[in-house]
């Protein structure tokens, strides 16, 4: 079976972590603080703090930004279910912004008519999340236009997008942004096997979520050296050593995977025509970090439809995946405020995700490509 995705693990990978098992010290060391200021360094940021999982750092940047109850945040309708639910950890209210079909990125004219409705109702939001989806940057200058017009902030979720630029600066460098997230789940760009991290340009920001990461506590200026003081209640959302230390290691190559990864959706799409058949726009001058390779097609017209498709391609060996549910499908999320969501649902409908990963070579490419325009023209 061909997976959507897969980490790629090497003797390398294999030597640092067994390097960091010999080690007495297996967690709060000096791979961590390798391993950020490498981050950081990387995003060309200010600080970064290191966690168990991205779902974690976006919960520890709602909570060190002070979300309550009485906090409003707006959500891309396309994103994994994570996104929204930092907010709804914090009790805050959450409601959804329609993307562009061509991108599963938000839509910046959906987003404007949305702000000047908002504006007029009282309700504008605290803060926006932005998703670049599939590790596509999302229209940044506009973005970033309409939200300091309205005084909303904005937290990005680059979970898929590590390593992804912007018209070359890094994702992760832009101080209009209050905090940006990355993951390292196996399926993403580099691995951790698990694990998360926040970059910011605001060191405050950055010193706050990391006194979160370990219970609130803090250890500077006490009397005895065996002090410390818990001044918040934290949370317990660290990484160990043996986990950083995989991630030193796949942090070396990941200019290399992401070269790999566009190069494979290059070759996808030159196999699809562009007409039944087409993958996800990225603007020119950006760099998308490929997390994954989505097409679209008119041809798919209902999910039973896309069902038949999943079910063709997997007899012959191909597995599939669906990035995403519409956030507010899901029932937890029934009773949010809803606003119209109609390229949400187009892309829904037509996308699907076909396999992507390093570990993948041109005669695959074309397999896989192959049998997905001959199961596409039979629907």
């Amino acid at each position: 079976m061909i997976n959507y995705s897969e980490p790629s693990i090497d003797d390398a990978d294999i030597s640092k972590v067994t390097e960091s098992l010999m080690s007495p010290i297996l967690t709060q060391g000096c791979s961590l603080d390798e391993f950020e200021e490498r981050i950081r360094a990387t995003t060309q940021s200010s600080g970064c703090c290191v966690v168990s999982n991205a779902t974690a750092a976006l919960h520890l940047t709602c909570r060190a930004l002070g979300f309550d109850s009485n906090a409003l945040a707006w959500v891309p309708a396309i994103t994994f279910v994570s996104t929204a639910n930092a907010a709804r950890f914090c009790g805050s209210n959450v409601e959804f912004i329609d993307v562009d079909p061509a991108t599963a990125n938000i839509c910046c004219t959906a987003l404007e008519k949305q702000l000047i409705s908002a504006k007029a109702d009282g309700r504008l939001p605290d803060y926006l999340f932005i998703v670049h989806m599939a590790g596509t940057p999302c229209d940044l200058d506009r973005i970033f236009q309409l939200c300091q017009q309205y005084s909303v902030k904005i937290i990005e979720d680059a979970s898929h997008a590590f390593g992804a630029h912007y018209f070359e600066r890094p994702i992760g460098s832009f101080a209009q942004i209050e905090a940006t997230i990355f993951s390292f789940h196996p399926v993403k760009m580099i691995t951790t096997g698990e694990g998360g991290a926040v970059v910011s340009r605001h060191s405050d920001l950055i010193n706050k979520i990391k006194r979160l990461r370990s219970h609130g506590i803090n250890r500077s200026e006490q009397k005895y050296s065996w002090e410390y003081d818990q001044s918040e209640l934290g949370f317990n959302y660290r990484l160990p050593e043996l986990n950083c230390a995989l991630g030193l290691a796949q942090l070396a190559k990941l200019s290399g995977f992401i070269e790999t990864r566009n190069s494979l959706s290059s070759l996808y799409d030159q196999r699809f025509d562009g007409d039944k058949i087409f993958g996800q726009t990225v603007t020119p001058g950006t760099v998308s970090s490929r997390h994954l390779y989505i097409i679209r097609s008119p041809s798919i017209k209902t999910l039973d439809q896309k069902q038949i498709l999943v079910d063709t391609l997997a007899s012959v060996g191909i597995r599939t995946q669906v990035h995403y549910i519409p956030v507010y499908r899901h029932s937890y999320y029934h009773t949010a405020r809803q606003h119209e969501c109609v390229g949400a649902e187009e892309y829904y409908r037509s996308c699907l995700t076909l396999p992507l990963h390093v570990n993948l070579g041109t005669d695959q490419i074309n397999f896989i490509a192959s049998h997905v325009s001959q199961a596409i023209d039979t629907l």
